[in-house]
């Protein structure tokens, strides 16, 4: 089925990526999307399980990974997509063959590109208007993911997993940690289990230890 393009809405969210280039590929992660109660410039809200029906049955590379949105820019696959209490969890790889994959990557790693932005439909039932003249975006149809300069969100900005100096909570901890791929779990207990009232003094045994007693606990409840 074709759509128009004006059936199509675009959103930048706040997101925190990754970055590591091997081979012919750059892996990248973070959200596309994040819940809450903060419009976009467009005033509208994106509501906690509004992909939750688009993404059931479907595979993550189903979801275009696209060049500031352009249809003729595809720059590589999106390998994991899901929806978490922060918002929409996107990972995949640019393809480093591609001209455009090549250029978003260089231009990502150099901290010039910073930005992520999706594109959906909203059905028919899938949103609502507040008092407040917001649109409550409550059910979309996901259609791609795009790499852009400019998104929606004033705050769509890149946050790289190397950037610990931007960690200064419990609350940011959580959300570097799982920006580096850690399970929800498991970043949670890490950064509420112990976290030092000087976040200099934090030594990597201290990490590491974190890292192996939350893994042991893991491993315990699987084996029963």
């Amino acid at each position: 089925m074709l759509l128009k393009q004006s059936t199509i809405l675009d959103k930048g969210a706040p997101l925190e990526l990754k970055f590591a280039s091997s081979g012919n590929t750059a892996t990248i992660a973070g959200y596309g999307a994040t819940f809450g109660d903060q419009p976009d410039t467009y005033g509208d809200i994106i509501r906690a399980g509004a992909f939750a029906e688009t993404l059931k049955g479907r595979q993550a590379s189903d979801v275009v990974m696209l060049w500031q949105h352009s249809t003729s820019d595809v720059i590589g696959l999106w390998t994991e997509i899901r929806e978490d209490e922060t918002g929409l969890y996107v990972k995949g790889q640019l393809n480093l063959e591609t001209q455009r994959g090549r250029e978003a990557a260089s231009l990502v790693k150099q901290r010039a590109l910073n930005g992520l932005s999706i594109g959906f439909r909203v059905q028919s039932d899938g949103a609502e208007m507040t008092p407040e003249g917001l649109r409550q975006i409550t059910k979309a149809e996901l259609w791609e993911v795009s790499l852009v300069t400019f998104p929606a969100n004033t705050n769509a900005r890149l946050k790289r997993s190397s950037d610990f100096d931007q960690v200064n909570s419990r609350g940011d901890l959580e959300r570097f940690l799982k920006s580096g791929g850690a399970p929800n779990a498991l970043a949670k207990r890490i950064a509420h289990g112990g976290w030092p009232g000087d976040r200099h003094a934090v030594e990597i045994e201290d990490i590491t230890a974190a890292l192996k007693a939350a893994t042991h606990d893991i491993d315990t409840i699987l084996k029963g």
